[in-house]
């Protein structure tokens, strides 16, 4: 893989220090090989070794920054131009004497990189194997054979939880949403919500598939309005959802969870419902504190 990041900065080293944690996905991938057929795991193994650089290239960037720059006044990088110097850097930091260098400079930085890492191929390959044990039934969920395997997009949301993720996975059948998450609140609200607003267009949560601590949602596409009747249709139903939330206490409905389906404006994450409003301490610097 490194060779295939030369034109990617410090991506050789990045590729070094993922190195194990892609080789221990791959195993465990291999032994669950019955599930998946041979262009469905060089893409599992593809996205997931593209999900662990990325996460790594971000806990590592600022380092190589500082690093570079100290090898370079300590004149360690020689004679030569900027693209000269920096490919020596790039080779001295693969050797195992970096890395060493690194643990005395920042005790903290590699033991934490491996766990982050070993955490977040946890959790890949758990959406992988839910994947497997899901598929025939998400087909009769969605009512059509969701067939081959054809994506999975990892960066539909921000790691947490040991890594998780929500994640875009598509099929040659249709496209769906993985939540590491129950999804039990989000049928509860669009059942209420038919109940507010009627059967007709209204305002909706996708059509959510709950399998206990992770679930499955439909994908909703994106697209505008029709002219100008639509897009007042639209903004009136935006009005309905900030009633709706006031009612429930709901927070965190900004524009990234919020999708246009014409003049039906969908939340795709509503696990902030029932937040608790608690009253804020008495100050000596008045309410604008």
């Amino acid at each position: 893989m490194a060779a295939s990041r030369m034109d990617e900065g410090f991506g050789p080293i990045i590729d070094r220090f993922t190195a194990g944690a892609d080789a221990a996905f791959a195993a465990r991938l291999a032994a669950a090989a019955q599930d998946w057929d041979a262009e469905e795991s060089a893409l599992i193994r593809a996205t997931a070794a593209q999900a662990l650089y990325a996460n790594a290239r971000l806990k590592l960037n600022r380092v190589l920054v500082l690093e570079l720059h100290a090898a370079r006044h300590s004149g360690e990088l020689g004679e030569g131009d900027d693209a000269q110097r920096f490919a020596r850097f790039v080779e001295a930091a693969q050797s195992p004497e970096f890395a060493a260098h690194l643990q005395r400079r920042y005790p903290p930085l590699l033991p934490r990189l491996q766990r982050a890492l070993e955490q977040q191929s946890a959790a890949i390959q758990t959406l992988v194997a839910r994947i497997a044990a899901d598929r025939a039934q998400l087909s009769q969920w969605t009512g059509r054979p969701l067939g081959r395997l054809l994506s999975i997009g990892l960066g539909e949301g921000d790691l947490h939880d040991g890594g998780q993720t929500v994640a875009r996975v598509g099929f040659a059948g249709g496209k769906l949403m993985y939540k590491p998450r129950s999804l039990r609140i989000d049928a509860a609200l669009d059942g209420f919500l038919a109940q507010v607003f009627g059967a007709d267009e209204r305002i909706r949560v996708p059509q959510v598939l709950d399998r206990g601590d992770y679930g499955w949602a439909a994908f909703v596409e994106h697209r505008y309005c029709d002219g100008d009747e639509q897009l007042r249709e639209f903004y009136r139903r935006l009005g309905h959802w900030l009633a709706v939330l006031r009612l429930l206490g709901g927070t965190d409905i900004h524009l990234e969870n919020l999708v246009a389906a014409g003049p039906v404006p969908y939340v795709v994450d509503v696990e902030s419902l029932f937040a608790p409003q608690r009253p804020a301490a008495p100050s000596r610097y008045g309410p604008a504190y």
